[in-house]
């Protein structure tokens, strides 16, 4: 099962079950308790087990469904793109593909109060730009890389997977109406109908207030949320 978000890390997982009890690195006996927190941070279950939960069940072949933060046609599922099998026939992709964007001033602000204020704060210094030019610039020194190079590369699988199969979602949008948003999704999605009753408990679910009840790791990663915050910093175009 996945963590208590509802994510797991493929990297913390192990390979298979026959090796859920190794501890290569010896990680566990440093910390008490250290095998059921790892198993609420990174999901009870194994790689062997998230590769397999599109399996055959009753004949009904279930949907898997994959949050990440990996972008563009070179770092998404090959599958989802059309190419060439192995043979060199044409192969069509398969999946959907949903992108959620954000202003780029108030991501970079919600980046900036997760992992910290850069060390010569919004403005840089005598040496370099501010942050909000060195986040969209192609040469980002940002652990995470550039976010314009995020919206091109987004941009460019949009493209590739085309419109029958992609759906980009605004997340300025959610905030505005998530009711409407939530049946665009839905219907994107084939799920048929989408009763209020449901739409109210997504809603109720994927409020701040939900999310941060949901445990210690969610409440550390959420700060506002909201449009426009960025306005409330003293950050430049420059």
């Amino acid at each position: 099962r996945p963590n208590r978000n509802g994510q797991t890390y493929p990297e913390g997982l192990y390979a298979d079950r026959t090796s859920l009890g190794a501890d290569p690195l010896g990680l566990f006996g440093r910390v008490e308790g250290g095998r059921e927190i790892h198993a609420r941070n990174f999901g009870d279950f194994t790689l062997e087990d998230l590769l397999g939960q599109g399996d055959e069940d009753g004949g009904v072949r279930k949907p898997r469904l994959f949050s990440t933060h990996l972008f563009g046609p070179d770092l998404l599922p090959r599958g989802l793109f059309d190419g060439e099998d192995e043979e060199g026939q044409k192969k069509e992709g398969r999946g959907r593909l949903i992108v959620v964007a954000r202003n780029l001033k108030d991501a970079m602000c919600s980046l900036h109060r997760f992992r910290g204020l850069s060390s010569d704060g919004w403005h840089g210094n005598g040496t370099g730009p501010g942050s909000f030019a060195r986040y969209v610039s192609p040469d980002c020194p940002n652990g995470y890389g550039s976010a314009f190079e995020w919206v091109a590369a987004n941009d460019a699988a949009v493209r590739a997977v085309g419109e029958r199969r992609s759906l980009v979602v605004l997340y300025e949008d959610v905030v505005e109406d998530f009711p409407g948003q939530l049946r665009r999704i839905n219907d994107f999605l084939g799920l048929g109908v989408l009763t209020e009753r449901r739409a109210a408990a997504i809603e109720g679910a994927c409020s701040m207030e939900s999310m941060r009840a949901a445990n210690m790791r969610t409440g550390m990663t959420i700060h506002r949320g909201g449009v426009g915050n960025w306005r409330d910093e003293p950050i430049s175009e420059g």
